[in-house]
């Protein structure tokens, strides 16, 4: 998104032209198709960082409960560093056996344990900072960051408005072309 969060919105409306024909079942006689579009740009407000825990051992239960730990680590550095719990989320939790190849033999070499964690970041200058707090903690990656408006779906229906708009419009220029206006929408 390029620092920026946006929707784009759109409408495909049949509009009647005033003085038409009534409209046949058959027929679309005095009748506009059009489509509209709005794209609105909004510097986002809140980030989310995807934040990993890994641990291997060669004893299934060693390797989790090594993970569980650095995850009760961060997730306690994280709300000393003012995040609540509720920016806090568990996306998933792995653990698998990981194998090396011997002469054509698979041989078991220790387990992982994988816990990835979301964290909701409300201030956007406090990410470099909150990525530095988990590493710090014992994350040992950071899967992803991306960037959002907290209240998407009230930009989505201002969105959805100006589409409306915008088709109105090129409904309009439209019948304007032939001499006619819009009368309504039919749907």
């Amino acid at each position: 998104m390029n620092g920026r969060a946006w929707i784009l919105g759109w409408l495909a409306a049949g509009l009647v032209l005033a003085g038409a024909a009534p409209a046949r079942a058959q027929s679309d006689a005095g009748t506009v198709v059009v489509m509209g579009e709005a794209t609105l740009t909004r510097a986002p407000d809140v980030a989310r960082v995807v934040v990993v825990v890994e641990a291997r051992d060669r004893s299934p239960q060693a390797a989790q409960g090594r993970a569980a730990a650095e995850m009760t680590g961060v997730h306690a550095a994280l709300r000393q560093a003012g995040i609540g719990e509720d920016a806090l989320r568990t996306l998933s939790y792995d653990l698998e056996p990981e194998y090396d190849y011997v002469k054509d033999r698979r041989e078991l070499r220790d387990y992982l344990a994988r816990n990835r964690i979301e964290v909701r970041v409300d201030a956007i200058p406090r990410v470099g900072e909150i990525v530095d707090v988990a590493v710090g903690a014992g994350a040992t990656s950071v899967d992803s960051l991306s960037f959002d408006v907290k209240d998407r779906r009230a930009i989505e229906r201002e969105a959805l408005t100006a589409a409306v708009a915008d088709a109105w419009a090129r409904a309009q220029a439209a019948a304007s072309g032939v001499g006619r206006t819009v009368d309504r929408v039919l749907r």
